[in-house]
């Protein structure tokens, strides 16, 4: 009998035993699983209020393009200090003025290039389309539309791609072997040519628009960086803004220099 029950009495230990590993083990990875699930809402949350800190750095930057001229300008913004944040996030952001455009124009949607200093024996716009395109893919045609304001004038023209579209506009030259961009068209300005609006047709064009003088500025590249004052979280956000310009029904209006008298 003394020598059952010290048998029976150790099975019965070693079953305790190994029921207070387990659960030993499930309270561990309870606890872990907690912990890393506190660890991923801290992490979401750091990163979320960093890329909100990013998006107010490009509002902020946004709102002060007009301040930057022929210059990199450089501005910040300390969240922690205005209240906005949980998480102190510091905030960077720059601002470069472009004398080129370079930009995907929306069909149907008008462009403004400023030539106001276009010189007075006159200068050339190269203007190439078509990224990475061929004749096989849908590309698009361009309308030029050329303001004048000494003489008070408006002249425009339709560029079809170098393959054509069979719309009787001037063929561009096939500029694929020089570049990445599809088609070429030099535009010819004359003194007084202040204004260039450049509209895609029939598809959406990825375009560059170049001076054989130095243009004024026609785009602004903006980057924001947002940085966690408690840790290494940090987000980048770089837009970039052309020049404001008036809808394309403008293209379709009566143009005058001076005032219009009924």
């Amino acid at each position: 009998m003394t020598k059952t029950n010290l048998s029976e009495s150790g099975q019965v230990g070693l079953i305790t035993l190994l029921i207070m590993t387990v659960m030993l083990s499930v309270g561990i990875s309870v606890v872990n699983r907690s912990t890393q699930d506190l660890k991923v809402t801290r992490q979401e949350e750091e990163g979320s209020q960093v890329f909100n800190g990013a998006e107010a750095g490009i509002e902020s930057a946004l709102a002060n393009v007009a301040d930057c001229i022929d210059t990199v300008c450089n501005g910040s913004l300390d969240l922690a200090a205005t209240g906005n944040a949980t998480i102190p996030v510091g905030v960077d952001y720059t601002i470069e003025p472009v004398h080129e455009f370079e930009g995907v124009v929306t069909e149907n949607t008008a462009i403004k290039i400023d030539t106001s200093t276009v010189p007075g024996g006159g200068g050339t716009l190269a203007v190439e389309w078509g990224l990475n395109q061929t004749c096989a893919d849908n590309v698009a045609a361009v309308e030029v539309i050329i303001y004048n304001t000494t003489n008070s004038t408006a002249r425009r023209e339709g560029y079809s791609p170098a393959c054509g579209r069979g719309d009787n506009f001037v063929l561009s030259l096939d500029n694929s072997l020089t570049g990445n961009y599809f088609n070429l068209v030099n535009v010819s300005l004359n003194n007084g040519d202040t204004l260039v609006r450049l509209k895609p047709l029939y598809n959406d064009a990825a375009i560059k628009v170049t001076g054989s003088w130095t243009l004024p500025i026609e785009y602004y590249k903006v980057r924001s960086t947002g940085t966690s004052g408690v840790g290494n979280e940090t987000k980048v956000i770089e837009v970039t803004r052309s020049l404001p310009t008036l809808p394309s029904v403008f293209d379709y209006v009566l143009y005058s220099g001076g005032t219009l008298i009924k």
